[in-house]
């Protein structure tokens, strides 16, 4: 039965010209619609990591290094952020280890 079979399907060819054809058309269309798409994905990704990327500097920008935001102080509270006053005198250095 098996020697049957392979005798109505007649001779395999092994390279096809119009098979070779198909795939050079194929791959002249793939081709150029793959790059630009490829393009088109790297530009917008591109443009996403700048977005968040100013984004994380602005958010950066609006926070000290405490990690808390920054405001400008009120008249009745002081900032932390400044040094004291100069007409403070510092406590005496006596050499013993505090």
């Amino acid at each position: 039965m098996l020697a049957t079979l392979l005798t109505e399907t007649g001779p395999k060819q092994s390279f096809s010209w119009s098979g070779l054809v198909i795939v050079l058309i194929v791959f002249a269309v793939l081709f150029p619609l793959q790059a630009r798409l490829r393009k088109k994905i790297s530009e917008a990704r591109r443009q996403r990591w700048a977005e968040l990327e100013a984004q994380q500097q602005t958010k950066q920008a609006g926070h000290n290094e405490t990690g808390r935001p920054a405001r400008p102080p009120t008249d009745d509270q002081p900032s932390v952020d400044h040094d004291p006053p100069l007409d403070e005198e510092p406590p005496p250095d006596d050499g013993s280890p505090s």
